[in-house]
């Protein structure tokens, strides 16, 4: 088994067609179709099935995926540290995220990554999740690091961090003390929300819908800091996992509430990218990334425990 032959398997998967896997890896269509074959033969398997709809994945070829991805991210990641070592690392890394990131999450993450690496130059883009994914598809940008996936087949929404979500409320607030707090308590709370617009209130007003319940949202907007202000005078509480807050809560101006039979579905952290597309620099960066998000979940789950 070569690696050839599993670059070449993977690229057939993710185009879904020979024809278009030899196009991007300037390949004779001959040669894909061969380098396929090798491998079932070494497998004893059939990795595909074709049909006039085009192919997909037998379950040996699902079964051997996961096993296909770790392989060719081991060898990058070797070939990034034997690189890295050769010599120093620099040029202009460009990101996007969530607005809320922009303040909450890239600031920690840019000072870690350019202390390690200080010849590297940044440039950081607030955007929605939408407005990364057609940057992304019209090739503007290359890595987002997005709270929400979308059905995109061209993308890779790859979770990297996930955490409950919890009531964030002032440390002044009678709640700020309790150690878990009630449906019926919250929603006797006025709300503080982002946008109607936005994935998030959309998501709020979904699951506050199914448990058929009233609930009032008093300010709103799609500036984290401005909603992190509201909270901390007592205008209202906010729905939302602890990471947008993590300064603030190590500080101890808010609180962050564990809820009880929690109905809402977690808040995670997506990296999103198209396959093979990156860069030796954003490799890095990714798995920087990667790295600290792991970090946290742990300390999440120490103190959690």
């Amino acid at each position: 088994m070569t690696t050839d032959q599993i670059l070449t398997f993977l690229a057939v998967y993710h185009a879904g067609s020979y024809q278009k896997a030899a196009e991007h890896l300037y390949l004779p269509q001959s040669t894909v179709s061969n380098r396929i074959k090798q491998l079932e033969r070494e497998l004893s398997k059939s990795l595909f099935i074709r049909s006039k709809a085009g192919i997909r994945l037998t379950d040996e070829g699902q079964a051997f995926l996961p096993y296909a991805h770790n392989a060719v991210n081991s060898i990058e990641e070797g070939r990034l540290a034997v690189k890295q070592l050769k010599r120093g690392l620099s040029g202009i890394l460009t990101v996007a995220c969530n607005h809320s990131f922009t303040s909450a999450l890239l600031p920690r993450i840019l000072k870690e990554f350019g202390s390690l690496f200080p010849d590297v130059s940044f440039r950081a883009l607030g955007c929605t999740t939408r407005d990364q994914v057609r940057k992304m598809n019209n090739n503007e940008l290359r890595l987002c690091i997005s709270r929400y996936s979308l059905n995109v087949p061209s993308l890779t929404f790859e979770s990297i961090f996930e955490e409950d979500v919890r009531l964030i409320v002032s440390e002044c607030h009678p709640l700020a003390r309790m150690p878990f707090v009630t449906m019926e308590q919250i929603v006797q709370e006025t709300f503080i929300s982002y946008e109607s617009d936005t994935l998030y209130r959309k998501r709020l007003e979904l699951t506050l819908g199914q448990l058929n319940v009233n609930h009032e949202i008093k300010n709103e907007s799609n500036s984290l800091p401005l909603i992190t202000h509201w909270i901390k005078e007592g205008c209202g509480v906010f729905l939302s996992g602890a990471l947008l807050f993590r300064e603030e809560l190590l500080r101890g101006e808010l609180a962050a509430i564990p809820i009880q039979n929690n109905p809402f579905p977690p808040d995670k952290v997506f990296l999103i990218y198209k396959n093979g597309n990156l860069t030796h620099l954003e490799l890095l960066f990714a798995q920087h990334l990667k790295q600290i998000m792991t970090d946290d979940a742990e300390c999440d789950s120490g103190a959690n425990a």
